[in-house]
């Protein structure tokens, strides 16, 4: 598959992401809602930055390595993208709840460097 049909496939998945994070903001209290409300908050947030992030790591390596070497590395962008969902909701998670200090942010955003780190050395032994 051509990097154009990864791009739109990715795009209209983070499109209906975005919709849904939207609706939900829009039409869930959470007051009302409770744990549930806050789980699709969360978990809808999460969909959309990752397909969000993705698209902006392909945009990043299309421009700087061209479009043919962007294609092999679908893989690791969309890797990357989710890892910096993960740290984002993670971080907000922590600061709703109350427990963001800068070391416990940093702990997390050096495990999430550390799991990237990984899957880079893993990549490269092949």
């Amino acid at each position: 598959m051509s990097l154009s049909a990864h791009l739109w496939i990715i795009r209209v998945i983070t499109a209906a992401m975005l919709c849904v994070f939207l609706s939900v903001v829009w039409y869930v209290d959470p007051d009302v809602s409770g744990v549930v409300g806050v789980l699709f908050f969360f978990g809808s947030l999460f969909l959309f930055l990752s397909g969000a992030c993705t698209l902006f790591l392909l945009w990043l390596r299309k421009k700087s390595l061209g479009e043919w070497r962007a294609l092999d590395s679908v893989s690791v962008s969309v890797r990357q993208g989710f890892l910096l969902a993960v740290l984002t909701t993670s971080l907000l998670l922590l600061e709703i709840y109350g427990m963001l200090v800068w070391w416990s942010g940093l702990i997390l955003t050096g495990g999430i460097f550390f799991i990237e780190l990984f899957y880079l050395i893993k990549s490269s032994d092949k």
